[in-house]
């Protein structure tokens, strides 16, 4: 029987599809579809998989998952991000991205929701020194067209806030 982590969702990449499975000691992303680029287990050498699974760092639970095209982000219940698979963009949130194709999202903390588009990823979340405020979109990743919300650029290897347009309220660019 399929158990998801309470309020997770099921993550829809382009190539692979991911869920949360909650387990009595932990927890796991489980994952099936293409396995390329290390997007469904960064771990497993197998080209494809079903039901590969990708558990927790130890006393962590995974509790939201998104998939992308080649890479998927999942959040633990400390609040911190785990991104793997394809990082040449920077979807990792960390350039260049590691030969382990996983890393923790640095810069960013007390994540809420986080979703994925071809090559860049957004968060709401917080700055990793919190600032009182309330929580705010962050993206990283491909920014060629501006998809990560800053002016158009290189990829951006680290989460960094989108601002609402000039002149207009903050509120289209935060969460409370």
């Amino acid at each position: 029987q399929l158990r998801t982590a309470d309020g997770a969702n099921v993550g829809n990449g382009a190539e692979h599809f991911t869920w949360v499975e909650e387990l009595s000691g932990g927890s796991n992303v489980v994952c099936s579809g293409s396995n390329a680029i290390g997007q469904c287990d960064p771990a497993s050498a197998s080209p494809f998989g079903s039901g590969l699974r990708v558990a927790a760092p130890a006393g962590k639970r995974w509790v939201g998952v998104a998939a992308g095209v080649q890479t998927t982000c999942a959040i633990r219940d400390d609040g911190r991000a785990e991104c793997w698979g394809q990082g040449g963009s920077g979807e990792l949130g960390v350039t260049p991205a590691p030969s382990s194709r996983r890393a923790v999202v640095p810069g960013i903390a007390q994540v809420k929701r986080i979703a994925l588009g071809g090559s860049h990823v957004c968060a709401v979340a917080k700055p990793e020194v919190d600032d009182g405020r309330p929580h705010r979109v962050f993206c990283w990743g491909n920014n060629g067209d501006g998809q990560a919300g800053q002016p158009v650029s290189s990829p951006r290897g680290g989460p960094a806030r989108v601002r609402a347009p000039q002149g207009g309220p903050d509120r289209a660019a935060s969460w409370r």
